[in-house]
């Protein structure tokens, strides 16, 4: 496939971008606790670059501290302390040709802002702990998360006003909750923090960055102001569209006046809001070209809140390329580049939107997270070996993966980067047993490390993601099933379909063994007084049972009845409580979207309680309600099984247990575990 349009040059106010691939702003949870940028941020940064992207935007970094989203998570570029850090990563960056701008924002009333946050720093050994919370102690992780709104002050944005927004679809109400409620800013305020953003981008001038991102989009302090639905005031940063966006302008010409001709200026701008009473795409036409006017030479075209339908992070469910309409009808506004695209995972397809004019720039973020050497493998057209993005969106989830920050299912090395690498080893045979997404990670990475593998699986090489891949808007599970089969066999890893057994592998007498196993139905004390089936049997089957109650986490709870009720099955889904209540990436991930098409098909779902008990088709619930005439539960539930590993160490045989087997969890951390320990045998 020639794709000339993808790899041609763009020159932006003399600034050569050397293709049309564009890495947007995408938050890593890497930082340290007082807005510093972290090693792991320089190598993430530096294998994309060689990987071949077009143009970096670095992650959204606050003009001031007082406007950080998720506390002690984000970067900071308020003071000059800031710019040695920043200055390497741009010398990293430009080392291999490659651009990069600097996401310049606030979060206005959704900040969470207390000066108690930036002692936390000085305390010895809290880092360490913080990055330890997520991985280990994910209940503590939410309680500490919860209890910083009690030590914040009150946010600001453009008027005060009830602390959430949302959308109500079926009768359920899904929105964004802040529990502050803010107040408007005085224009003393805006005042300072227009001149907050010119300081930035002074600092990304001493920096030597090649750009700014003003950021008026996802519900951020701009976005508040250009919204109707966030901005109620009266004077003249308010009303009608027009003093809406003065603020956004305003910030735009301060940067100008401050950058000069020397650096590129790039609006994120929602082309869309989403949400009744929200920010349109007629809205968003005018302001791109009045920002064009206030001296903006790109338009980065975005969507959404959080708590907006669509989503502002399209999952799997959604078309690739969600927003490109909106990106191709502001382009026909302005004479500048438009930048745009949303879950574009395919060179292929990237291409063709340049070919059609309907884009200048593609964004490519999370195709990048998932194969940051995409660009240099289209390139080069070796299309077959690009990791391809399945939008699971798991990367969103910060407390997933090895240690704090995002991490992909897909690239389980990703935040990792310069402290795992895949190195020649001497050969040793090692068994793995089981196939699913940690058995196969960790196979994929010993083999390429030059060992010999063996990988006993007695059923379909995926595991639960075989079944996951059959509920509706999951089907591109399989891609990353088909491509890890393919790398298998590419590596000469042995699949040998049977189970495993002790005498089995003796016979072998492997260096090492790895149980990947998997994990079992957890049954509930209650389960021999009704008929119980697991998942895979309720997936599997085709039997009479009509009344369902399915129970369990929430992903497979609401996986599975979806899939059950799309068979005309009467479900209803139970599901149980949640380590993080405040769920803050919940908007913008599977479980919202699993949730809303089972609204659709009337399904009920009870949240936040479990099963207690059930006798002979009587099902109680903890809230003390009882379901009537129920056929079978199907428990969505998981325990370990650690018997295959305690036999082969009763051997001697070295063991290493990874995964459900060691501990059921998401499919990404399972990976990011294998991967791991892989790297290091």
């Amino acid at each position: 496939m020639n794709l000339e349009c993808l790899f041609q040059p763009i020159t932006i106010r003399g600034k050569t971008i050397k293709n049309r691939i564009v890495q947007p702003g995408q938050g890593t949870g890497f930082g340290h606790l007082d807005g510093r940028i972290s090693e792991r941020h320089i190598e993430f940064h530096r294998t994309k670059a060689r990987g071949g992207v077009g143009l970096i935007i670095f992650e959204h970094t606050g003009i001031d501290r007082t406007g950080n989203v998720i506390p002690l998570m984000e970067p900071l570029i308020d003071h000059d302390r800031f710019i040695p850090p920043l200055a390497r990563l741009a010398e990293v960056v430009h080392e291999h040709g490659t651009a990069l701008f600097f996401q310049l924002g606030h979060g206005g009333r959704r900040s969470i802002y207390s000066p108690l946050f930036y002692l936390l720093p000085h305390v010895p050994g809290l880092e360490r702990l913080a990055v330890s919370l997520p991985k280990y102690f994910p209940g503590a992780y939410a309680r500490l998360f919860g209890s910083a709104w009690r030590f914040a002050r009150q946010p600001k944005g453009p008027s005060a006003g009830p602390p959430s927004w949302g959308f109500r679809k079926h009768g359920q109400v899904f929105e964004h909750i802040s529990k502050a409620r803010p107040q408007a800013l005085t224009q003393d305020e805006i005042s300072h923090l227009i001149r907050k953003h010119g300081e930035a981008a002074r600092r990304v001038k001493a920096i030597g960055g090649d750009g700014v991102e003003v950021y008026c989009c996802h519900g951020y302090l701009l976005n508040q102001f250009y919204s109707p639905l966030l901005n109620q005031r009266t004077d003249e940063y308010g009303g009608g569209l027009e003093g809406r966006a003065r603020f956004t302008l305003e910030v735009i010409r301060e940067v100008r006046r401050v950058a000069g001709e020397d650096l590129v200026i790039s609006l994120r701008l929602n082309g869309a809001d989403f949400v009744d009473g929200g920010a349109t795409l007629a809205d968003a036409k005018a302001m791109a070209a009045w920002a064009e006017d206030a001296g903006a030479d790109v338009i980065n075209v975005t969507a959404g809140l959080y708590g907006s339908y669509p989503f502002m992070i399209p999952p799997m469910a959604d078309a690739p390329g969600a927003f490109v309409p909106l990106a191709e009808a502001i382009k026909q506004s302005v004479r500048i580049p438009v930048m745009g695209g949303i879950r574009v995972v395919d060179p292929v397809h990237a291409e063709s939107l340049l070919r059609n004019g309907q884009v200048d720039l593609v964004i490519m973020g999370r195709a990048l997270l998932a194969d940051p050497e995409m660009p240099n493998k289209a390139q080069a057209g070796r299309f077959d070996e690009i990791r391809t993005c399945i939008g699971c969106n798991q990367c969103l989830e910060i407390s997933e993966g090895l240690e704090g920050g995002i991490h992909c299912l897909v690239n389980p090395q990703l935040g990792a980067e310069g402290r795992l690498r895949v190195t020649p080893a001497e050969k040793k045979r090692t068994v793995v047993v089981g196939g699913g997404p940690a058995g196969m990670t960790a196979a994929e990475v010993l083999a390429r490390r030059g060992h010999e593998v063996i990988l006993f699986e007695k059923g379909q090489l995926g595991g639960r993601l075989q079944l996951m891949a059959q509920v509706p808007g999951n089907g591109e599970t399989r891609t990353f099933l088909d491509f890890m089969k393919k790398e298998l066999e590419r590596l000469n890893v042995t699949v040998r379909r049977e189970d495993a057994s002790v005498a089995k592998i003796r016979v072998l007498n492997p260096h090492t063994v790895i149980v990947a196993a998997g994990a079992r139905p957890s049954l509930p004390p209650w389960h021999a007084q009704v008929r119980c089936l697991s998942m895979d049997e309720a997936v599997a089957g085709n039997g009479a049972d009509k009344k369902l109650v399915v129970w369990g986490d929430d992903l497979y709870c609401l996986s599975v009845s979806l899939y059950l009720s799309q068979l005309g099955k009467d479900v209803i889904a139970v599901e149980l409580p949640r380590f993080f209540p405040l769920d803050v990436m919940e908007v913008t991930a599977s479980a919202l979207y699993l949730r809303i098409k089972l609204a659709e098909r009337g399904v009920e779902i009870v949240r936040d309680c479990t099963v207690s008990d059930a006798v002979r088709g009587n099902v109680t619930l903890s809230n003390g309600r009882v379901l009537s005439n129920v056929d079978a539960v199907v428990v969505c539930k998981l325990r370990r099984d650690g018997a295959l590993a305690k036999k082969l160490r009763a051997e001697g045989i070295r063991t290493h247990t990874i995964g459900d087997a060691r501990w059921p969890r998401k499919s990404l951390p399972a990976a990011c575990e294998a991967f791991e320990l892989a790297a290091r045998l």
